[in-house]
């Protein structure tokens, strides 16, 4: 296990490796979405989920270490382009990448991994942090449709 300035890398890959092996089409990221929701509540989260024509964005919110801190924004989105279907991936020289036969989905799952990596580094180390908003859309791939259905108030 390398942990660096805090990062658990080994578990940062293997949550990157996971999210790449759930099939999330655009309109499809249901099974992602169920996850990133039981993760982030574990991880002291304020989770909602925001549906919208046959789809849903998550926006979760994590409490700084004062309550007048600034929020500061962390997001992603769950789709990746078709097919996603049985994506294989392969690790060589310590690069993650397709095994060649499937997309790997990389765009953008290895920033979802890497936003709840950051989550829990922050509570682990308990690291005070400023107040932050999480944002999980939906079918950025169809069009930006999570971001264009996203109400910001």
């Amino acid at each position: 296990m390398t942990i660096r300035a805090g990062i658990n890398e080994q578990r940062l890959v293997d949550t990157f490796l996971h999210y790449l092996s759930i099939d999330s089409p655009p309109l499809q990221e249901e099974q992602l979405g169920a996850e990133l929701i039981t993760t982030l509540g574990e991880l002291g989260c304020e989770v909602e989920v925001l549906r919208f024509d046959g789809s849903f964005n998550i926006v979760a919110r994590k409490a700084g270490a004062a309550a007048d801190t600034p929020w500061l924004l962390l997001g992603a989105h769950m789709d990746t382009v078709e097919s996603t279907a049985g994506i294989a991936c392969a690790i060589e020289d310590g690069i993650i990448k397709s095994a060649g036969a499937t997309i790997l989905g990389a765009d953008n799952k290895s920033a979802v991994a890497q936003i709840i990596e950051t989550l829990r580094v922050l509570d682990e180390l308990k690291l005070p942090h400023a107040n932050l908003e999480i944002l999980f859309t939906a079918s950025e791939e169809r069009g930006l449709l999570g971001v264009r259905n996203l109400d910001c108030s």
